[in-house]
């Protein structure tokens, strides 16, 4: 998939000279332009753009306000800078804002093209996988304490996200200006991803809270009560408190069990039946068991802090679902877990 690359600059024949240029390298990068900051970040708002070439001096929003807007909403996306009025003291500030390049004019157009194929270039530097179980490369990314900046295509629609990762940890997700784990929820969501992977992230502060293991499962739950609609990720869930405890498996609890109650129950234990809903949460965990080599899952325990505490079962076709009760005897969840 072709990268966009954005010019900002307030010059139009020199925009345009740049795009005409850039041609020759249609089918590496698609050029957008813009005449000021105002224009680029609507661009930045509305299109994947991979890098933006910037003018410094600018009616409405000059560079040095688009590069401040973009350190604080994209600072993953690297900016190389234009000018006419180079001094050392306007070459360090924009160096300490987090440009890339800086570049003087004039300048030769095609030297400017072969920097821009060099930064994109960097964008794939620790390799492309295009099909793999997005989930499940996450979680190696977590167990290997991994920092890197994974984009991510959706090929059924090729829309675009990133991930931020370090040490292992899930920092932030990305798509075009939404953050966080709204994000997350949908690129996690997708069916056909293809992901490539920088070995470096630019980002140190932790936005979304939760493991990646919660965030996971949160999303696969939300997928299915979606009935695998997409749209449905783009409205933000409902926050609540984490768990009291982890666990290997932590999740909230959907609907009650469709199933109903078994006439008599153990005590300790609330009710007893079949729930479709858990099923693809165990397939994870049964994959999960196989890569970290831990066998097979055989019961998963849910801690929901106040709420009933959950015991899933494997089925043949279907996810056994135990709801205990608040005060539930210790030796009834470990009898439902070793037995």
């Amino acid at each position: 998939m072709k990268k966009n690359v954005l010019i900002v600059d307030d010059d139009r024949i020199l925009r345009h000279l740049i795009k005409k240029k850039f041609q020759a390298h249609a089918g590496v990068f698609a050029t957008l332009l813009a005449a000021d900051g105002v224009e680029a970040v609507k661009s930045l708002k509305d299109n994947a753009v991979s890098i933006v070439v910037t003018d410094l001096h600018m009616p409405n929003m000059d560079g040095f306000e688009l590069l401040a807007h973009m350190s604080a909403k994209y600072p993953d996306i690297p900016v190389i800078v234009l000018t006419a009025y180079s001094t050392p003291q306007s070459k360090q500030r924009v160096l300490e804002t987090g440009a890339e390049a800086f570049i003087e004019k004039p300048f030769v157009v095609e030297d400017l093209a072969e920097r821009v194929i060099a930064s994109l270039e960097k964008e794939s530097e620790g390799g492309t996988l295009q099909t793999v179980s997005i989930d499940m490369f996450l979680q190696l990314v977590e167990m290997e304490q991994k920092t890197c900046t994974i984009r991510v295509v959706n090929k059924d629609t090729e829309k675009q996200g990133i991930l931020f990762f370090k040490g292992g940890e899930l920092l932030d997700a990305r798509i075009r200006d939404m953050h966080g784990k709204q994000a997350a929820y949908e690129i996690f969501s997708w069916d056909s991803p293809s992901l490539s992977i920088q070995d470096t992230c630019v980002l140190n502060k932790k936005v979304i809270k939760e493991d990646l293991q919660a965030v996971l499962f949160d999303a696969m739950r939300l997928k299915d009560e979606a009935g695998q609609d997409e749209s449905a990720f783009l409205e933000t869930p409902p926050e609540g408190p984490p768990p009291a405890e982890k666990t290997a498996v932590a999740q909230p609890a959907p609907q009650a069990p469709a199933a109903p109650a078994a006439p008599t129950q153990k005590k300790g234990i609330a009710s007893t039946g079949a729930d479709p809903a858990w099923d693809n949460l165990m397939t994870l965990a049964a994959n999960l068991g196989v890569t970290i080599n831990a066998g097979n899952v055989k019961v998963c325990y849910i801690d929901q802090g106040r709420e009933n505490g959950l015991v899933l079962l494997p089925g043949d076709e279907t996810t056994t679902v135990v709801v205990l009760e608040k005060n539930c005897p210790g030796d009834v969840i470990r009898r439902l877990l070793y037995e």
